[in-house]
């Protein structure tokens, strides 16, 4: 089954390693959050795409928007659907011409392109119960 989420923050780590972000994502009733570590161009990068900002150059996930629609795809979401060996997978859900086809993608690129769409973001939710935190624990 899978449960809708939302990016609520991207935040340095604080630590002596300043190349590592928190990636927070939270069910749509706030009940639980799920904590990502994610490097910090990656963040950088999500970042841009959350704020809606241009950049002079395009970034992995407008390449990924734009090609998309040039061959009459539709991003529909973007889905995080394992965990294994402290690493989340997730793939794009794409249609074009009613079929559906799922991409295997990098976690942040998939957010991002999702996020550019306006696409929404699922993740399975035996990992979400597995690695997601309790709101009202923290």
């Amino acid at each position: 089954m899978l449960t809708e989420v939302i990016i609520k923050a991207i935040a340095p780590i604080p630590s002596t390693d300043a190349n590592l972000y928190s990636l927070y994502l939270i069910t749509q009733n706030r009940h639980l959050a799920l904590p990502i570590e994610i490097s910090a161009n990656a963040a950088k990068s999500l970042m841009l795409a959350v704020q809606k900002e241009q950049t002079p150059r395009p970034h992995v996930h407008d390449t990924m928007r734009r090609m998309a629609a040039m061959l009459n795809g539709k991003i529909k979401c973007a889905i995080i659907n394992f965990y294994a060996e402290g690493i989340f997978y997730s793939l794009l859900r794409v249609e074009r011409n009613s079929e559906v086809y799922d991409l295997d993608s990098k976690l942040t690129d998939a957010l991002g392109v999702a996020v550019r769409c306006g696409a929404p973001i699922y993740i399975e939710s035996n990992i979400l119960e597995e690695h997601g935190i309790i709101l009202g624990d923290i």
